[in-house]
């Protein structure tokens, strides 16, 4: 009776073990779970930022061309002025 006393105990114990166990791989696995979540997360905002830039150095790349010709125009506008101001004389 003893042995199977003794028997029984350990088996208890083991199913402890394998309960707590459990119990921290469980916990283990949802903390996991809410990292994945948190990275996935962070990049689809990560992801959105990178599509703004995007669209930000798309817009500055046409201003940017917008400036050059406007300057170019300028610089046409200043050559005619000269030629023609210099047909007067002061």
């Amino acid at each position: 009776m003893q042995v199977t006393s003794g028997l029984m105990g350990r088996i208890h114990d083991s199913i402890s073990n394998v309960s707590n166990r459990m119990r921290e791989i469980g916990l283990a696995t949802k903390e996991q779970s809410s990292t994945v979540e948190e990275i996935a997360r962070r990049m689809e905002e990560s992801a959105g930022e990178v599509s703004q830039n995007a669209v930000a150095t798309q817009q500055l790349a046409s201003t940017l061309q917008e400036v050059n010709r406007t300057a170019s125009d300028l610089a046409r506008v200043s050559e005619t002025m000269t030629i023609a101001m210099a047909k007067f004389r002061i």
